[in-house]
């Protein structure tokens, strides 16, 4: 994860996604990119592992004393983005059998669908040459 070195030192940046009607306070303290109906809040990493995160939202206090602004920082976020939470796609199915459990999931009937991998037929064709 790549690191950038601000005022106060050397910090790992982070973005968050959050409804921006249910946080109308709290974005009116922090910098913020609004999103349709989303707001996209930044937070510094202190650790993470598999145990879980633990982090720091960036205020607005905390960008002015750092001396960053808030278009430096969102293009920070995004340059980092992709190391922290690379891009995945899933079906729901496969998604609700992670947050419940396969065994869960298949008592009520949702059974994952393949992964993509597995569906998508990645080795070329041979062609045949019919005469």
């Amino acid at each position: 994860m790549p690191f950038f070195v601000y005022g106060i030192g050397i910090v790992k940046l982070a973005m968050e996604v959050v409804s921006a009607e249910a946080n109308k306070e709290m974005l009116e303290t922090v910098p913020h990119q609004n999103m349709e109906d989303m707001a996209v809040a930044y937070r510094f990493i202190l650790s993470s592992d598999e145990d879980g995160r633990a982090s720091i939202l960036v205020t607005n206090q905390i960008l002015e004393t750092m001396g960053v602004t808030p278009e430096q920082l969102h293009a920070d976020a995004l340059e980092n983005a992709p190391q922290i939470k690379p891009v995945e796609i899933k079906g729901m199915s496969e998604v609700m059998a992670e947050m419940m459990g396969v065994e869960q999931a298949e008592m009520m009937g949702i059974v994952p669908a393949a992964p993509l991998h597995e569906i998508v037929d990645i080795q070329p064709r041979k062609r045949c040459n019919s005469k």
